[in-house]
């Protein structure tokens, strides 16, 4: 990687450009694109001059296969029936066969990984257009000067794994920070949960808005989205004898209940509540759809007055 023949590339690399874009640009130098494809710390090997696919000794058999006129397929099946990369014709019969990729798996012991790192979702290019924004970043002599700030990459774009508690201590720590769900489907509970906190009130300031039937607090989405929590008849059963529960007082009770369920008590509160809720997302949808009758009126009418302001229409009725 310090090697100055091949500092371009690598500055390419930390760039961020695709692996088979930098080893295009490599081959269009006229220099090895394997070279990446092994260990960077280590010094690069000169390869011994190279002899052309088609004249190597290794696949003589396979060339006179083809020449006999045996489909490709056939020939590919072959080679790896005796164990030898098939891939390898699938490139230029003129150029020397590419040195085999090293099994790094096998002869390291991959690392466990400590940071996270941000995806990006990209699509490798088989080849690179000359008119494409990499052909163009390759050809910039500017590349060269670009210095990379590796320490602020890391803090962009990675973050440490931290080590997750054991499920004692995760059990301890969420008894004590996190209410639990005393009553309700805990599925239900979680969901209305996501939708509440959308929604910056108290719920004694919601009981207000839905009992005085007030448009002016609330977006009919919001209503819309809390609506479907609204306490069914066995809700209100259950909730009413857990707060009537002999223990502990009714505020203490109240704070153990998960959010949902705190929603739920508040609009127990409130009479004919769920009948109220849908009354109050009738007014602040009623704008729009008059808007949207007004508009369907106005058609019917222009299509009436053409009809009776028709000449032609008259002269065949006549």
């Amino acid at each position: 990687k310090n090697d100055p023949k091949y500092a371009k590339y690598m500055k390419m690399l930390k760039v961020g450009m695709p692996l088979p874009v930098v080893q295009h640009s490599m081959t269009r130098d006229g220099l090895d694109p394997a070279i990446l494809e092994g260990d960077h710390n280590k010094p690069v090997q000169e390869a011994p001059a190279a002899v052309p696919l088609k004249e190597d000794p290794t696949y003589t058999k396979y060339f006179k296969m083809l020449k006999l006129g045996l489909p490709m397929g056939a020939v590919k099946n072959a080679m790896e029936r005796d164990g030898v990369d098939s891939s390898v014709m699938d490139g230029d019969h003129n150029a020397p066969v590419s040195a085999p990729k090293p099994n790094v798996s096998s002869s390291k012991k991959k690392e466990k990984d400590t940071h996270r790192r941000t995806r990006l979702h990209w699509e490798t290019l088989g080849q690179v257009n000359s008119n494409s924004v990499w052909a163009a970043l390759a050809d910039d002599e500017e590349m060269e000067q670009i210095e990379i700030d590796e320490t602020e990459f890391t803090k962009l774009f990675q973050v440490e794994i931290k080590s997750t508690p054991t499920a004692a201590q995760s059990s301890n720590s969420g008894s004590s920070s996190r209410n639990a769900v005393q009553v309700i489907d805990p599925k239900r509970a979680n969901n209305g949960g996501i939708i509440l906190a959308r929604l910056k009130m108290s719920y004694e300031d919601m009981a207000k808005v839905v009992d005085n039937v007030d448009e002016t607090k609330m977006t009919a989405n919001q209503v819309q989205g809390i609506i479907e929590y609204m306490p069914t008849p066995t809700e209100r059963k259950s909730l009413r004898n857990y707060m009537k529960s002999g223990q502990g007082d009714s505020e203490e009770k109240f704070e153990k209940l998960c959010e949902c369920e705190k929603f739920m008590v508040a609009m127990i509160s409130v009479k004919q509540s769920r009948m109220k809720m849908r009354a109050l997302l009738f007014k602040l949808q009623f704008r729009g759809c008059i808007q949207d009758l007004a508009h369907d009126v106005f058609s019917v009418e222009k299509a009436c007055d053409e009809l009776n302001n028709s000449v032609k229409l008259r002269k065949l009725f006549g």
